[in-house]
Formats: C-alpha cells, structure tokens, sequence
C-alpha cells in the first residue's frame, strides 16, 4: 500500500472527527479500493473539495464517476493540475 502519498494525505484528513475507523481504513484501503464503497456522498464532496483546494484545480461533477479510487484521482491530478505535487 503507498499510504503515504499526498492524496492518501488529503483522504485521511477530509475523514478525521467523522464517524470512520481511520486505522481500520487505513489498513484496508489500497490504491485500488473503489472509494464509493467507503465514503458517503457528503465525504466525498468533502474530498474532492480538498483535492482541488491542495492541487489548484476544478473538478466537474460530471468526472466524479471517473475518480473512484486513488489510483483513479492521481492519474487525473496529473492530467489537469498545473502544480503537481507529489500524486
């Protein structure tokens, strides 16, 4: 598992103080793990919120669909953020 990437970061901290078991997550989720199976709508708004606050871009509702994992959210950061940190 690469738990230690930037958007595993933002992941995390968008769940800190909610109702999930960070630890139990945090060994289970992968890089693979589809996120629409963990996350409810408002957590993953929440998400996506601060992906685009951390790599300075827009996210369209319409490409939600596509950024079902971590996988997924990286290969989309680095196609559309002008400031790549590490993804």
């Amino acid at each position: 598992m690469h738990n230690d990437n930037k958007v595993f970061d933002i992941l995390w901290s968008s769940l800190e103080g909610g109702t999930y078991d960070l630890a139990k997550l945090k060994k289970t989720v992968d890089r693979e793990t589809d996120l629409g199976d963990i996350l409810d709508s408002l957590d993953r708004t929440d998400f996506v919120l601060r992906l685009e606050h951390h790599y300075k871009i827009s996210i369209a509702q319409a490409d939600f669909p596509r950024l079902n994992s971590v996988a997924a959210i990286e290969a989309y950061v680095r196609d559309k953020s002008p400031v790549l940190t590490e993804a």
